[in-house]
C-alpha cells in the first residue's frame, strides 16, 4: 500500500484544522494534517518572550455565543471537563470610557492556546513545515505538492482550513470548487472566495514589559481606540494557571486595530511595536514599557460583512463551510463563520457533521 495515501488530508493546523482532525479521526477516518509552520495553533500561536515566560501572540482567549453556535455546546463541555480549556476570570473596561470595571469570564487553552490544539489533534499525524503549494487531481485522488513539485501526501479527500487568500491560491488554479456543480449553480471560487481573500485584514501584535506592576490598570481593555483593539495584562492569565510567581515582570499584549495596521503599509513589526508601546504608555500615563516581541499578522482577520454579501446565492443560507462531494474537496475556517476561534470551531464542526457519514462510507 502507498504509505503517502491517506483518507483525508487537512491543510492547516489552526483551530478549524485541529478540530477537523479530532472529529474525523474519532469517526474512524485516516487523517493527517499538513502545516507550513513548526507547530499547531495557527492564529493561536505562542512565543517565548523571556527565559521563563511564553505568551499567546494570536488569539488570547475566546467565548462561544451559543445562540449562534449551538452545535458546539457538547464538545465545549467535554473540553472543559478534560482540562483542554479553562475559564479565565478578569476585570475589563474600555479604552475611552470612565465606566466602572466589569468582571468577565472567557475561555483559554490550558496552559496555552496552542496547547488546546495539540490536545485536539493528539494521535493524528501532523506534517509540519510542509507548505502545500499546489493541489493536483490525479485518478480521483488529491496530490498535495510542495513548491518544488514534490509530493507531500496523497489523499482521497482534502479539507482546506487556511485564510481566504491562501485558500483561493490553492483551489482556484484549476477552478476546482466550481467543477462538478449542477447546471445553474454559481462559481464558488472566482467570485465569493476571491472576494473573501480581498477582504483580508492585517494586524500588529506586540508584548511589552514594565519594571513595576501597573496596579492602577485593569486586566483587559477593548473598545473604541484609533490604535488598539485590545490590551491584555498577560500576568492575569499566568496567575490563573499558577505558572508564575511574584517576581515575574508585568507583561502586556497589545493588539492593533485593523485600520491602524493598514495605515502602517506593512512596516517592520519591531518598529511598529515601539510606536504601540509608546502610545499605550501615553494613553494611560504610565512609565515606559519595553518591547520584548512583536508580530505582524498579514492575514489576521476578514471583513465578515463583505464575505457574507459575497456568498449570497452561492451556498445555502447560514452554511459556514464549502463542500464539493464529487471532488471530495472542502473548506472550513473562521472567515466562513463570522470570525474568531468560535467561528473556526463552528465552521469545522458543521463541515465534519456534514461529511462524516459520506466519507466513512466512501473514503
Amino acid at each position: 500500500m502507498n504509505k503517502t495515501l491517506r483518507g483525508v488530508a487537512i491543510i492547516g493546523a489552526g483551530t478549524a484544522g485541529a478540530l477537523a482532525a479530532n472529529q474525523l479521526s474519532a469517526a474512524g477516518l485516516d487523517c493527517c494534517i499538513v502545516e507550513k509552520s513548526r507547530g499547531l495553533g495557527g492564529r493561536c500561536s505562542r512565543r517565548r518572550v523571556l527565559d521563563y515566560i511564553s505568551v499567546d501572540i494570536g488569539a488570547p482567549h475566546f467565548s462561544i455565543p451559543f445562540d449562534e453556535h449551538p452545535i458546539l455546546i457538547a464538545n465545549m463541555n467535554q473540553w472543559l471537563r478534560s482540562g483542554y480549556l479553562t475559564e479565565w476570570l478578569f476585570t475589563t473596561g474600555e479604552f475611552e470610557s470612565q465606566s466602572l470595571p466589569v468582571k468577565k469570564i472567557e475561555l483559554c487553552g490550558t496552559p496555552s492556546m496552542n496547547a488546546f490544539h495539540r490536545h485536539l489533534a493528539a494521535g493524528v499525524d501532523c506534517l509540519t513545515q510542509r507548505h502545500v503549494h499546489k493541489l493536483s487531481r490525479v485518478n480521483n485522488y488529491w496530490q498535495l505538492l510542495d513548491q518544488q513539485g514534490q509530493l507531500i501526501v496523497e489523499a482521497k479527500a482534502v479539507i482546506v482550513t487556511a485564510p481566504a487568500e491562501q485558500t483561493y491560491n490553492l483551489v482556484a488554479l484549476h477552478d476546482l470548487m466550481s467543477k462538478g456543480h449542477q447546471p445553474g449553480q454559481h462559481d464558488l471560487i472566482n467570485n465569493p472566495v476571491l472576494s473573501a481573500a480581498e477582504a483580508s485584514l492585517p494586524q500588529y501584535i506586540c508584548a511589552v514589559t514594565f519594571d513595576q506592576p501597573q496596579t492602577q490598570l485593569l486586566d483587559l481593555y477593548c473598545g473604541e481606540h484609533p490604535v488598539f483593539s485590545k490590551a491584555i495584562r498577560a500576568n492575569s492569565k499566568f496567575n490563573h494557571s499558577n505558572s508564575m510567581d511574584h517576581q515575574t515582570p508585568e507583561v502586556w499584549i497589545l493588539h492593533s486595530t485593523h485600520s491602524w495596521a493598514q495605515q502602517q503599509q506593512h512596516k517592520d513589526a519591531q518598529s511598529v511595536a515601539e510606536d504601540m508601546a509608546r502610545l499605550f504608555c501615553q494613553h494611560f500615563n504610565t512609565s515606559q514599557a519595553k518591547v520584548i516581541t512583536s508580530h505582524y499578522w498579514r492575514l489576521a482577520n476578514h471583513d465578515h460583512k463583505a464575505i457574507k454579501r459575497s456568498f449570497e446565492g452561492h451556498k445555502p443560507e447560514n452554511q459556514p463551510f464549502i463542500w464539493n462531494n464529487t471532488l471530495k474537496l472542502g473548506c472550513c475556517a473562521d472567515w466562513l463563520a463570522g470570525g474568531g476561534v468560535a467561528g473556526a470551531l463552528s465552521s469545522s464542526q458543521h463541515l465534519c457533521n456534514h461529511i462524516t457519514s459520506q466519507l466513512t462510507q466512501e473514503v
